[in-house]
């Protein structure tokens, strides 16, 4: 290519646009209101819809017709199916991955309190340490902050609001671990009576 070379963009915005999420969610919006479920919740391009089996094929039959047409395709292998049950066998749900209730995840978060929420607070606990052996190498104050806004409880409460998980096992590694990293990040030593 040369210097006099223009490469136009074919369609939707810039990937760092600040319009671009607002735009997205303006194009899906008509589709979803024409939805028939009863329930029927969006997060940018996390769309989750409860109702009947058949009421859900329809609206999946909706997304894959229409959608095209507003440059939106439904990723089939990025897809689930939740219910009591192991197994949902529909044409429309074919490529879906099957989970049940107990293994389920909406946003980052457990939808209830089996072993998905042991999975979900397993898994905060591998990140928080990983996080507190990184933050190591900025300043203390900088760490500090960033422990405290966004790693560390924010992403606790978050599954707190989605599932009760009250007297969980993992929940006291959690703690250790953070008890940890601010011991290390301060570099003090804090008696019981200063973290009570």
């Amino acid at each position: 290519m040369g210097d006099n070379t223009v490469l136009w963009s074919a369609e939707g915005v810039q990937q760092v646009d600040p319009l671009g999420q607002l735009l997205f969610c303006l194009t899906i919006q008509p589709i979803l209101c024409s939805y028939s479920s009863n329930l029927v919740a969006a997060y940018m391009d996390d769309v989750t819809v409860g109702s009947s089996l058949s009421t859900i094929a329809d609206d999946i039959t909706t997304i894959t017709t229409i959608g095209p047409s507003y440059g939106i395709r439904l990723n089939s292998l990025r897809c689930e199916v939740i219910s009591k049950t192991s197994a949902i066998n529909h044409d429309a749900t074919r490529d879906f991955q099957q989970e049940t209730t107990a293994t389920a995840m909406l946003l980052g978060a457990p939808l209830s309190t089996g072993s998905a929420l042991t999975e979900c607070l397993a898994s905060q606990c591998t990140d928080l340490s990983r996080v507190i052996e990184r933050l190591k190498f900025i300043s203390a104050c900088n760490a500090l902050v960033l422990l405290n806004n966004s790693l560390s409880a924010p992403k606790l409460l978050h599954t707190r609001h989605a599932a009760r998980y009250v007297d969980h096992h993992l929940l006291k590694e959690f703690d250790t671990q953070l008890r940890s990293g601010l011991l290390t990040i301060c570099n003090v030593l804090l008696m019981v009576d200063q973290w009570l």
